[in-house]
Formats: structure tokens, sequence, C-alpha cells
């Protein structure tokens, strides 16, 4: 019912300002230069009431806009006064700046520009100039309050050519976005979608956390977008999550959420010789308990999706499907920890100074996770030989030969304390991810077997785990397509490092054994090949005993047969 009241609404305003009859509360006359510039002159207070205009427009035509204001008399010097608000077609939020790549200087301070909520001061004249994607055939401005509304100029603007080089927008939700430093390693697929096509694919991402296909609409960025459509260029849309959640604001039924994507989505890009594609959402890290089998995120939203694409015969890329069936991998293979670990933002206290006491997000991504879905998508790309983008596609690198080993793995040892054992290393050279493994030395001195402890997607890592009057010992391994490197040199902490190290180290090898090589004689007595170790000392010592013997016994032999002779 409100939907057709607001029709005819529409159709009396319309048909009022065609012959030339302008809606105003002033006296000025509506001068309507030709059919691409119309100036609305009001000259009128809009403090009392709000000042709702009509313009007939072409669909999928941009036009600038530009209001001036002015404070009216009647308020200088009150304490309040509400400032100016401007609201076109749905748009009933401030115009806001879109997240781009690279990351805007204002995310993390101001997520809206205030560009258009400014208390007007009198006698000062203000104008504001902003564009409007039409998508039906009228615009709607609201003015909002305590100024003088002077007048209003409405302008279509040159319909845009293609460009040098195609375009791929991205818009979505958080999953989606461009992170700054500040929030890392959380990352979106949109942030890491670039990787995947040559230099001549443009990517912008424009998808931002919080947004719904609904509030996407009503703050303004859908329409950023719309203006910067050039033909040719491609428009990958994907919500879900926060449609389907409760936040006031966000919230949206699957009957809206699949009547948005048909009606403004896919129509406003096409209006515009833009090519829609649908992106299903990506799956969150829900796996069934019984079986280990991962579970389907919002089927309801995801299934909306793919009938608005059916209806309005527009691409459509499956993430929903692709991601679940990669995780599932992945789970599989590495194990549980591996989806914590290396691809959701899930991962464990000490490793990142960001969030040092780590995280329990199973929604969001880490690098590597944003590195997973954006190589699905661009396969969904490719897949699908979407005009213009599929032969520019870079698939993900098949390396031939496995990562060299890590080096100078070691304890940071200013980030260690009775919580977590934190450790860093040098990066190896064309490693995806790294594992980690971990040996316990027990008080008696025995030494466990190494076992898988963690994976991390950067080089460094951390244990929280670590119990009271343990030692542990590890070693990092690096791993790409190819397989894993050769162990590393291995680290060790605890009160028993020193056990672990002299049970772990090698028994050093007995030095090579030196000969002399020149014969030595005394007398009849040869002394061949003596040992040059640690008992040449006391051999030496023994062979002099036994030659100064021997010739003592010669020379007392001697004289005693010499004496006996005298005698006779």
């Amino acid at each position: 019912m409100v939907s057709i009241i607001k029709k005819a609404i529409k159709a009396i305003a319309l048909s009022t300002l065609i012959s030339g009859v302008f809606w105003h509360f002033g006296s000025e006359n509506t001068v309507m230069a030709d059919d691409s510039r119309r100036v609305y002159s009001y000259h009128e207070s809009i403090g009392e009431k709000n000042t709702t205009l009509l313009v007939p427009v072409e669909p999928g035509c941009n036009y600038e806009v530009t209001v001036t204001f002015t404070g009216r008399a009647e308020d200088e010097g009150k304490e309040k006064v509400r400032p100016v608000r401007i609201y076109y077609e749905d748009v009933d939020g401030d115009q806001c700046y879109a997240n781009i790549q690279p990351a805007y200087e204002a995310q993390g301070v101001d997520d809206r520009s205030a560009l258009l909520y400014e208390t007007c001061k009198v006698g000062v004249t203000e104008t504001r100039t902003f564009t409007v994607a039409a998508i039906d055939d009228s615009m709607q401005l609201i003015f909002v309050g305590d100024a003088e509304l002077l007048d209003v100029v409405v302008v279509q603007e040159e319909k845009k050519e293609p460009g040098e080089k195609r375009t791929i927008f991205v818009i979505g939700d958080s999953l989606v976005q461009t992170y700054n430093s500040k929030s890392y390693p959380m990352t979106g697929w949109g942030q890491r979608l670039n990787e995947f096509f040559t230099e001549d694919i443009i990517v912008s991402n424009h998808a931002l956390g919080g947004r719904s296909t609904m509030n996407f609409i009503k703050q303004g960025r859908l329409n950023a977008v719309l203006t910067q459509v050039r033909p040719g260029d491609y428009v990958f849309v994907t919500f879900g999550h926060n449609d389907a959640g409760s936040v006031a604001g966000r919230g949206c039924t699957v009957e809206k959420y699949q009547k948005y994507l048909e009606d403004w989505y896919i129509e406003g890009v096409r209006q515009r010789g833009g090519i829609p594609v649908m992106v299903t959402l990506g799956n969150q890290n829900i796996f069934a308990a019984k079986d280990g089998k991962i579970m389907q995120s919002f089927p309801a939203y995801v299934e909306a999706m793919k009938k608005a694409a059916e209806n309005k015969d527009c691409q459509l890329i499956d993430l929903n499907q692709k991601s679940r069936d990669r995780f599932q991998t992945i789970h599989d293979e590495l194990g549980t920890i591996a989806m914590t670990d290396l691809v959701f933002h899930g991962f464990r206290p000490g490793i990142y100074e960001t969030n040092i006491n780590g995280s329990a997000d199973s929604t969001h991504f880490q690098t590597y996770g944003a590195w997973v879905l954006a190589s699905l998508v661009a396969e969904g790309v490719k897949e699908n030989n979407l005009e213009g983008l599929a032969q520019y596609y870079v698939p993900p690198t098949v390396y031939s030969t496995k990562p060299e080993a890590v080096k100078k793995l070691k304890i940071n040892k200013k980030d260690f304390d009775e919580n977590y054992t934190h450790m860093d290393w040098t990066a190896s050279e064309n490693a995806e991810y790294y594992v980690i493994e971990r040996a316990v030395l027990s008080n008696d001195g025995t030494i466990s077997p190494y076992e898988l402890f963690g994976y991390s997607p950067v080089n460094m890592f951390a244990d929280n785990s670590r119990e009271a009057d343990a030692s542990y010992c590890y070693r990092v391994f690096a791993v790409n397509n190819a397989g894993r490197s050769e162990e590393s040199e291995w680290v060790s902490v605890g009160d028993n490092a020193v056990k672990i190290e002299e049970a772990l180290r090698p028994s050093p090898t007995p030095e090579p054994t030196i000969k002399v090589e020149d014969k030595q004689e005394t007398d009849s007595v040869v002394v061949d090949d003596i040992a040059v170790d640690g008992s040449q000392t006391k051999n030496r010592a023994q062979v002099a005993i036994f030659v100064a013997l021997f010739a003592g016994a010669y020379f007392f032999t001697d004289y005693l047969r010499k004496k006996n002779r005298k005698i006779k």
C-alpha cells in the first residue's frame, strides 16, 4: 500500500513539473533552461517543514546536483539549530566515502564525510554539489534543517565512454573490504583479488564492514559506485551476512534482499553499460560435531541471490559452494586447527601486536584465507568465461620445487612471559604457509617425539599453552604446493632447555688420528707410528724408561765383564 501511495505522489509531482508548474513554498518561478538543466528557485525557509522535490530524469544517467542555502535570521543566537541534511533517491544517510583501494586516510577515524550535515550561519551562503545516479524516471530530493534554501540546480552529465582499462568494482561487506594496518591480520578477499589478474584489469574495492544490500543503498554507497561505472566495467556484488543479522539498519528479509539485488544492483549497473556479477557469500568456519562436515552459512540468502541472478539472466559465481568445498579439504587434510591458524581470523594470543590477546572469529579471514577466497572468485571468472576478464586471469602459482628450509628461527625474548612464547624466523621464498612442530621434555629427561602444534600464514608464531615448569623444543617447516621444506634448526624454552640441548644435539665427531711419518731410533730400539693424541706423553715416557733401563743394564754388564778380565 505504501509503495502504491509513493508511486501516486511521484506521478502527480511529475505531471505538475512537466506542465511547467513548480511545487515549492515561495513565490519564485522555476527556471527550466532545457531537458538537461533544471534550476529550481526557493528563497524560502525549510526549517518549519521539510521540502521534497521530484525531478524528472532519464534512467541510467548521472546528474550533478548543486544546492545553495544560507542561515535564517530567526535562528541567529539560538543554541540549537538543526544542521542541513539533504537526501536523494532512497539515500537517507549522510554522504559517505566508500572504502576504496588503497585504504583511504579517514578509515578508522570517521566513516562519514559530514559534507551535508552542517549548521548554516546567517549571511553566509553555502553551496554543495554531489552526483546522483538515476535508476528510475524521477529523482527525489529531500531537504531538512534550519536554513533558507535558495536554489537547486540539476544538470545531466554526459554519458561515460569505456575506459582504457576494464574495472572490476567490488561491492560487499567486511569479508571483502580492504583493511588498513591497524586491523592486521584481518584481510578481505576484495583486497587480494587484483593478484589474480594482469595489470590490464583494475580492481576497485568499495566493500565495507557492517553493510547489507539495504544500508549500502541508504548510505549512498551504491550511488557512489554507479556514478563511476563505465560501459564494459564489471560490478561484483556479494552480501548476506549482515542482511541475515538482526542489527537495526542492517537486517533485511530474504524477499527484500532479492528485490534489492534485482531492482537496484543488477538494473542500476546494466543501465550504465556495466556487467553485474552476483557472488554468493563466503562460508563461515562452522563444522558439524558428528561427522566433521562443514555447515552452509545462511542458505536462504544464498538461494535468494541465485534466484535473482536467474530471474535477471545475470552472471553468478557460487563462492559459497566453492569456499565450502575448499574449507572441507583444508579441514580434512590439515586438521581443524588449520582453519583458525591459517584461514579464519581466529588465531591464538601472542602473535600479532594489533590483537595480542588473539581472536575467536569464525567469519572473517586472515591474509591466507582472503587469498584462498580471492583465488576462488577469480577461478569463477575463468570458469564462466567472462568476456574481457577471463583472458587476463592469473592462476595461483604452481611451484615445481619445495621452499627452502626456514632460517634464523629464534625465541623473541622481549615477548616471552608465563603466558606465551613468541618466536619468529626469516621468511622462506615461495612458502605459502608454515608448519610448527613441538617436542616436550619431561622432568625425567626424556623427550617426546615431535608433534604437529600449529600453522602460520606468516613468519611468526606463539605458544600460549606452555605448562608450568615444562620445557619445549620447536621446529618449523615451510610449505607450498610442491611439498614441505627440510626441517629448520630447532629452538628450546623452559627450565630444562639445557637438557634438551644435551639430548638433541649430535655427539661431537672424534678428530682424525695424526701419524708421525718419520721413524725414531734409539740404539737398536725402533719407535714406529706413535699416535699423537691424549696418551702420547705417557707412551713416550714408557719408551724412554725402557731405553734407559736397557742402556743401563748394557753398560753395567759391560763394566762387570771388563773388571773380571782385569782380575784374571
